[in-house]
């Protein structure tokens, strides 16, 4: 693999969904720095596209997974003030409330885990949430 292939773009040249799908792909395949790679060039690409939104939260997975809590903190609090309309709204109030746990931010991590519980009552992440809330032992 030459140097010049990080900097030529990823995705196909169709449209968003298959992008989408072309990026998840390689997430699915462990391809990580690839897939991170395909999502960011995705939002780039469609911005404005409900499927952003989810790109948005696979990216803080991914960088939450290679242990970068701080940063995956950050991408997880940007994707929900860009994004307050995604599917995925559930899931990145989850994991940035995990993300901040990790690194001792217990307040704001309670308080994302009570935006999450009370905006979000039918979410099947509510059992987490709430299991999460008590370990935290948030007031």
């Amino acid at each position: 693999q030459d140097n010049n292939s990080l900097n030529k773009d990823l995705l196909p040249d169709t449209i968003p969904e298959e992008q989408y799908q072309f990026a998840f792909d390689l997430l699915r395949s462990q391809k990580l720095n690839e897939a991170k790679k395909a999502l960011e060039e995705f939002i780039d690409k469609n911005e404005n596209h409900s499927l952003a939104g989810s790109a948005s939260y696979w990216i803080g997975e991914i960088i939450f997974l290679n242990g970068n809590y701080k940063e995956a903190a950050l991408t997880f609090a940007e994707a929900y003030q860009k994004y307050p309309d995604s599917i995925k709204v559930p899931d990145i109030l989850l994991r940035l409330s995990k993300s901040l746990s990790k690194i001792d931010k217990i307040e704001q991590s309670c308080f994302t885990l009570k935006e999450l519980i009370n905006n979000y009552p039918d979410s099947k992440l509510l059992i987490k949430a709430k299991a999460e809330y008590d370990l935290l032992q948030c007031q």
